[in-house]
């Protein structure tokens, strides 16, 4: 597998994670609203179930039919925001199911995909290029310079 393919990998799983949980909350969000809703309607359709008044003839009406109808909706609301939890129920689930990939840091990276300096010591020619003096104009021997650096105290700052 390559780089490029385990980013696009991370980058769809994170897509995908978060679309699950914003799904699963908003899903949830709104069977809260409808179930208070629907306890609202519960209260009212039982208040006028039962509740009687007397019209402007002084006649007494009886709110039944009105009741009837606050319980009607009370049950297509509670209905809905039952579906509406299931709905966050499975959408939570789904976020759970999800496989995990990993972030991509150089720590996590198969041994194929990591490009490793060859630990042999540099040829005779680097060795040379590699202890050279700072200025041209000075001539120190090689050997010098690994002396004079393992040599130097550490400075604390």
């Amino acid at each position: 597998m390559r780089i490029p393919d385990r980013e696009k990998q991370r980058r769809d799983y994170l897509t995908k994670k978060a679309g699950t949980i914003s799904k699963g909350i908003a899903g949830g969000i709104v069977c809260l609203i409808l179930a208070l809703v629907t306890l609202v309607l519960l209260i009212l359709g039982i208040f006028c179930c039962f509740y009687r008044w007397a019209d402007a003839k002084g006649e007494t009406q009886y709110g039944l039919p009105v009741g009837i109808g606050f319980l009607i909706v009370a049950a297509i609301t509670g209905s809905l925001a039952a579906l509406s939890g299931l709905h966050a129920k499975d959408q939570a689930d789904r976020a759970k199911a999800l496989p995990y990939i990993p972030p991509l840091t150089p720590g996590t990276l198969p041994a194929e995909e990591v490009l490793i300096r060859g630990a042999q010591p540099p040829t005779e020619g680097q060795g040379a290029l590699l202890l050279r003096a700072a200025e041209e104009s000075v001539n120190t021997p090689a050997k010098e310079l690994l002396r004079a650096a393992a040599e130097e105290p550490r400075k604390m700052n």
